[in-house]
């Protein structure tokens, strides 16, 4: 007789723990209706609340995602300096995921620079980057209207340099 009281004791222990740890499981605060929020976003009330860096229904998107492409170039210089349109890529830096981006070509010269994503409102600095003459420093904001997607960036060329603004238009 005791021992079909333990068996079914533990039996019934068994079964509880596992209704809990199921129980549990279905409460996943990843888990947001028909998908799971990811990188380290959490649900809330059907909605994927994204953590810093990170954009999209499912924080799928790292913030810089929006600008990686190649871009069509202007810019004006205060004094003037000459340089036609090109084109430039921005790319993600290996070394900050999300947060770091490269734009090569800029201002026109063989010079790539670093950007900091700085949140996901599309504003992002300068990190400094030296040529043999000048450090470039400055910020940009992204704006995207419709099919047009827009970086702007103002930065000054240091020592004796210039005050320019470069328009990248996405192609």
């Amino acid at each position: 007789m005791k021992s079909i009281r333990n068996i079914a004791f533990t039996t019934l222990f068994t079964v509880s723990a596992f209704t809990c740890i199921l129980y549990s499981a279905a409460c996943n605060k990843n888990n947001c209706g028909s998908f799971n929020c990811q990188n380290g976003g959490t649900c809330t009330s059907d909605t994927c609340a994204c953590p810093t860096g990170y954009t999209g229904n499912n924080c799928q998107n790292a913030w810089s995602t929006q600008y990686l492409g190649t871009y069509k170039c202007t810019q004006v210089c205060t004094p003037a300096v000459t340089s036609n349109s090109w084109s430039s890529t921005i790319t993600q830096d290996a070394t900050n995921g999300g947060y770091t981006l490269d734009i090569s070509r800029f201002g026109n010269i063989n010079l790539s620079v670093v950007a900091n994503v700085v949140d996901n409102n599309g504003h992002i600095t300068l990190t400094a980057s030296s040529t043999t003459t000048n450090t470039i420093m400055g910020s940009g904001t992204l704006v995207v209207n419709g099919s047009t997607t827009t970086l702007t960036i103002n930065y000054s060329t240091g020592t004796g340099g210039s005050a320019c603004t470069i328009t990248m238009i996405k192609q």
